[in-house]
Formats: structure tokens, C-alpha cells, sequence
């Protein structure tokens, strides 16, 4: 008669490991009642406060004692909201949701129209300035900028007469260096008009 394999021992619930569950189950019970028994002691704490703010006179002792009970309700509201939106960025990180990206996103959103397009042009001239590529619409950014710096400062040199008009700020200094320009280089405009204003100077 062939012989069987022998069967394997049945794990003794009773052993270690029902132990450790145990052990851990009473440290769980004992944290739970630790904190129901520190959130007890503070609405204890906080109808004392009370019943003595109810029995003062009008005045700021009991002002000073009712906005600290409120405070504490805010800061409690304000805990869980924290510990609710932590929650949230943890489950749209485990989704794979770039969460940088994300608060960038939240931000422009939050902005106004025009902070908005202002923020994004200057952004599309410093990614320029380090000779990064630029998108399609990086680019017609800079370029409405441009055109719009040039409309000014036509504007202003019709206003006074062919004056390039230095002296009110439209020169040198407003107008949007080229990628890898020097700063000092002076713009072709502004070099004729500052030598024009010598000629007349002297």
C-alpha cells in the first residue's frame, strides 16, 4: 500500500499571531477611547466657558471668551477640510495625475483674464531668453507684445511732434530684448533719436 503525503499541521489560531491581532486590537481600542475621551474633555471644557461667559455682564470678558470658543469650532473645521483636500491630492496621485501641473493650472484659473496673459507672455519671453522652444502661441504672444509696444511709441512720437519721446520712458529700457541680446545693446531707434537730441543739445 503506497504511502500518502503527509498533511500539514493546522494552524493553531490560538498562537502568536492571535495574539499580535489581539495585542494590536487593544492598543487600536485604547487610541480610540484616548481620543473620544480628549474630545469630551474639550466640550467639557467648552460649556464650562460658556455657562461662565453666560453669567458675566455684557462687556469683553464675555466677548473675549465667546470668540475663543469660536475660534477653537474654526480650527477644528479647519483640520478636518485640511486633512479632507490631503485625502483627495493622495487619490488623484495614486490616478496619476501630476499634481504640479495641476496647482500651476488652479492658479492661472484663479487669475484674471489679463494677469493671466500677461503672466504666460512674460514666461514665453524668459523661456525665449534661455533658448527654449517656443509653441505657436508663445510666440504670437511676444509678437502681440511687440506690435503693441511699437503702437505705443508711434502713438507717442506723433504726439510730440517726431520727439521719440525719451524722456516719458518710451525709448530705451521698454522695449523687449531679442533672444540672447545684450542688455546694453542700445535698439537702432533709440540710437537715432538719442543722437538727434545731441545735435540739438549743442
Amino acid at each position: 500500500m503506497a504511502r500518502g503525503k503527509k498533511k500539514a499541521a493546522p494552524l493553531d489560531n490560538t498562537d502568536e499571531g492571535q495574539a499580535k491581532k489581539i495585542a494590536e486590537s487593544k492598543k487600536n481600542s485604547r487610541a480610540a477611547d484616548k481620543k473620544k475621551a480628549k474630545e469630551e474633555l474639550k466640550r467639557t471644557s467648552n460649556k464650562l466657558l460658556m455657562d461662565m461667559a453666560a453669567k458675566l455682564p455684557a462687556g469683553p470678558g464675555k466677548k473675549f471668551i465667546n470668540d475663543n470658543i469660536i475660534l477653537d469650532d474654526l480650527e477644528a473645521q479647519r483640520r478636518k477640510i485640511s486633512q479632507a483636500i490631503s485625502a483627495k491630492r493622495k487619490e488623484m496621485k495614486s490616478d496619476k495625475i501630476d499634481l504640479k501641473a495641476m496647482d500651476v493650472v488652479r492658479k492661472l484659473r484663479d487669475m484674471e483674464p489679463e494677469d493671466r496673459a500677461a503672466h504666460k507672455t512674460t514666461v514665453s519671453l524668459y523661456e525665449q531668453q534661455l533658448d527654449l522652444p517656443l509653441s505657436e502661441e508663445q510666440q504670437t504672444l511676444i509678437n502681440a507684445m511687440r506690435k503693441r509696444q511699437d503702437d505705443t511709441k508711434a502713438s507717442i512720437i506723433a504726439s510730440h511732434g517726431g520727439d521719440a519721446g525719451e524722456e516719458v520712458g518710451s525709448g530705451n529700457g521698454s522695449r523687449i530684448p531679442e533672444r540672447n541680446e545684450e542688455v546694453g545693446d542700445v535698439p537702432p531707434v533709440a540710437a537715432e533719436a538719442a543722437a538727434g537730441e545731441n545735435v540739438v543739445r549743442h
